[in-house]
């Protein structure tokens, strides 16, 4: 039994299977892709956290008033209340930019993070975790029971190398698990079309399956079809048990 599951058992809490959104934490991108995903659950009548480690991402896209960061919080400074924000009924944010160092620093901070998900999450709920492609590392430390990952990448050839060096790392622990790519910031189709490519071909025989090509990243309608096909995914699984 893995370091969280021993913790959620002495809690008594429900472990929530993190997903992590890879992508540049320079940009915004997963910032507002994990938005999305949070904004479905809740019209659907759940609801989830952001735990996000841009360098300023929701909070500078949805003009969040910042108080605290999630270091405070790991740190014991501080109950998680003090430092989440919410931007709507049933989401919330916890901006982790300088807590991110201390998630990779030892297990005792990630044990930290799912104890405070204890306090703020209801059991339906769902957590993203936007990391950097070079923190690969905490993503398989967090969320090697995810249903799948989220990759976002750029047309450019340092979003294609990074996101690359960061699958073939993944892969070696979490290869198993189903990879979705969503290619940002494209003027064409096509454009999109040719760096999944790419990406694909140089990780073909990374993971067990192919990855999946999710689309550009242009709005919430993302997040939309992205959770459809979770759905159609789920209930062929229920059919083959």
């Amino acid at each position: 039994m893995d370091q969280a599951n021993t913790l959620r058992n002495l809690l008594g809490t429900k472990g929530w299977p993190i997903v992590p959104v890879m992508g540049d934490m320079n940009r915004d991108d997963a910032s507002l892709l994990a938005a999305f995903m949070v904004d479905a659950a809740a019209e659907e009548g759940n609801g989830g956290a952001v735990v996000d480690c841009a360098r300023y991402g929701l909070v500078h896209q949805l003009k969040l008033k910042m108080r605290y960061d999630l270091s405070n919080c790991l740190n014991g400074d501080l109950p998680p209340e003090a430092v989440a924000l919410g931007w709507g009924d049933r989401r919330v944010c916890l901006p982790s930019n300088r807590g991110l160092e201390l998630l990779a620093c030892t297990p005792l901070y990630r044990q930290r993070l799912l104890h405070a998900l204890s306090g703020l999450l209801n059991a339906c709920d769902e957590v993203y975790v936007t990391l950097p492609f070079s923190h690969v590392e905490v993503a398989c430390e967090l969320s090697t029971q995810a249903p799948h990952w989220l990759w976002i990448v750029e047309p450019n050839s340092h979003s294609v190398t990074q996101c690359y060096k960061a699958m073939r790392h993944a892969a070696l622990r979490c290869g198993k698990i189903a990879q979705r790519v969503l290619v940002a910031r494209v003027k064409t189709a096509s454009e999109a079309d040719n760096v999944f490519a790419e990406l694909e071909h140089a990780t073909r025989h990374f993971f067990s399956g192919a990855l999946e090509y999710a689309g550009q990243l242009s709005g919430p309608q993302v997040a939309l079809a992205l959770r459809a096909r979770t759905r159609i995914e789920t209930q062929l699984v229920s059919q083959h048990c």
